[in-house]
């Protein structure tokens, strides 16, 4: 219940800080279902600082397709150094999540 109304601010809301708080709660969550509106946040919110814990939250979640979107926006032209460096980071934990678990 509480990831549905996250997910519904995290798309919809006007407000930067709304969408920021809830991409944080979502990561703290950590459920794998809110991935790809996580990723797709972090493709297209107007706002680096929501991108920016949305790719936190991607690291937070881990698994194969939180990977593809980060790796996807690592590759954008013109992002916020400070959104590259957190979805580095983010990349580092998943790889070194899945390493300890194999």
């Amino acid at each position: 219940r509480y990831v549905s109304q996250l997910l519904n601010a995290l798309k919809q809301d006007e407000d930067e800080w709304v969408r920021w708080t809830a991409a944080q709660a979502l990561g703290a969550i950590a459920d794998p279902g809110a991935v790809d509106d996580i990723g797709r946040s972090l493709e297209n919110d107007q706002h680096r600082y929501v991108r920016r814990t949305c790719a936190r939250a991607l690291g937070d979640i881990g698994g194969n397709a939180a990977r593809q979107y980060l790796q996807k926006a690592r590759g954008r032209a013109g992002e916020d150094e400070y959104v590259l460096m957190l979805i580095d980071e983010a990349l580092k934990r998943i790889e070194g999540s899945q390493t300890n678990t194999t």
